[in-house]
């Protein structure tokens, strides 16, 4: 399992590792959902700027993830 962190500079500001017990990821469309209910995702609205995501598994084990952002009207 993945967990997925967003940061402004050194703040975080959000954060997941299973889209199914947060309530606001239900309003994610269902074509830009994840395969999997148990993956990791976040939505919410940010001001333009810089931000970091950073994903990792959960014994914190190397390895690599994909972060996609959509801009959704």
């Amino acid at each position: 399992m993945r967990h997925i962190h967003l940061f402004s500079d050194a703040t975080l500001i959000a954060q997941n590792d299973d889209r199914e017990l947060d309530a606001s990821v239900d309003d994610l469309r269902s074509d830009l959902s994840p395969n999997s209910s148990k993956e990791a995702a976040i939505t919410t609205t940010l001001a333009p700027r810089a931000y970091t995501a950073i994903v990792r598994d959960v014994e914190q084990s190397v390895g690599i993830g994909i972060v996609e952002v959509f801009e959704v009207d």
